[in-house]
């Protein structure tokens, strides 16, 4: 099966070229390898393909699809050099695996109301009424409580490089939110993560002249909305204090907005894991929209709910660390606690 590795380089928000792009771990001993035994797959220092302004992948032919493997894609910006990791899970097979798609949960709606293949543009309506149902859950728990749920995999993690003496930086066009602070990429030994803040405390810090080394990274994150006018999405920025005086690469974990499902893009988020909450999701809203003399999907939508969130939250980590004291700015204190809640329960 066909591998595609794709990677984008940004500066100030924008895709940037880079000076060479390949295939190459930190150690300079693999491109990609094998998990399970270590075997190189792709030789180290394998070139990318540029697809566009910034944006390079690399295709290769997984020996094993049940088996994991590790890649990393190497930058060379402005003569620093940066790595980062891809992990590649074992393959489901697409459409053979236990998931669905847009047209599945078409025929799945058409099939409930009675609808033929023609009915289109409600069945596109229901789907996606359903499908933001199951992203952003409402549910009532096992105290009566009603409770959101926020899905593992509606967090990716993004990367970007600052520029020297620019302090603000375009968000993607996904954003939605901060999920934590960002941090620095290991290439720049920073011992400190970039702690996010209000507008008002950058505001506040951007008052006063900095003193520091020109050279020195970042402590605090702010994200500002970018004035829109109504034309397009609503978008956001990141600002940083003080202003990076050199190129660092930062990556942090957002929320991430999603489109709406249709046939050129037909595969829903959380897939083969929630594909049968998916349909009770999409069926339940298609039952409420279109046909709410029965109730058939509402109950079944409820209990599926909670299985794909228990399942979620064991994607959770199991001890949330070492309580950190760093106000002051530097490495600071570690304190060791006792017993840390996840969820309300102990690991």
């Amino acid at each position: 099966m066909a591998i595609t590795i794709q990677r984008t380089w940004s500066v100030a928000g924008l895709p940037t070229d880079v000076t060479t792009a390949l295939i190459s771990d930190p150690t300079g001993t693999f491109g990609i390898k094998r998990d399970d035994t270590g075997a190189v797959v792709v030789a180290d220092g394998t070139a990318m393909t540029k697809v566009s302004t910034g944006n390079y992948e690399y295709t290769f032919n997984e020996p094993d699809s049940t088996i994991t493997y590790t890649a990393y894609v190497e930058f060379v910006y402005q003569g620093s050099t940066y790595h980062f990791e891809h992990d590649i899970p074992a393959s489901v097979g697409g459409d053979t695996a236990l998931g669905t798609t847009f047209a599945k949960l078409a025929d799945a709606v058409n099939d409930f109301l009675g609808w033929g293949s023609g009915e289109t543009e409600r069945t596109a309506r229901a789907i996606n009424a359903g499908y933001r149902e199951f992203l952003h859950p409402i549910y009532t728990d096992s105290r009566g409580r009603k409770v959101s749920h926020e899905w593992s995999f509606l967090r990716p993690e993004y990367t970007f490089s600052t520029v020297a003496d620019v302090s603000s930086y375009n968000l993607p066009a996904d954003f939605g939110r901060l999920d934590g602070d960002l941090y620095y990429s290991t290439d720049d030994w920073s011992y400190h993560s970039i702690r996010q803040v209000s507008q008002q405390q950058v505001f506040n810090l951007q008052q006063y002249p900095w003193s520091g080394d020109s050279t020195y990274w970042p402590h605090y994150a702010a994200v500002q909305p970018i004035a829109m006018d109504g034309l397009t999405q609503q978008r956001w920025r990141l600002l940083l204090w003080p202003t990076p005086g050199q190129v660092y690469s930062i990556k942090f974990k957002y929320h991430a907005l999603q489109n709406e499902l249709d046939s050129s893009n037909p595969y829903p988020l959380g897939n083969a894991a929630h594909s049968l909450t998916i349909e009770a999701a999409v069926l339940y809203a298609a039952q409420r929209m279109y046909d709410d003399s029965i109730d058939h999907w509402s109950e079944i939508y409820k209990s599926r709910l909670e299985a794909s969130v228990s399942m979620d939250r064991k994607m959770s980590p199991s001890t949330l660390g070492m309580i950190r004291e760093e106000s002051d700015g530097s490495m600071g204190v570690y304190y060791q606690t006792d017993v840390i809640l996840v969820n309300g329960v102990e690991p």
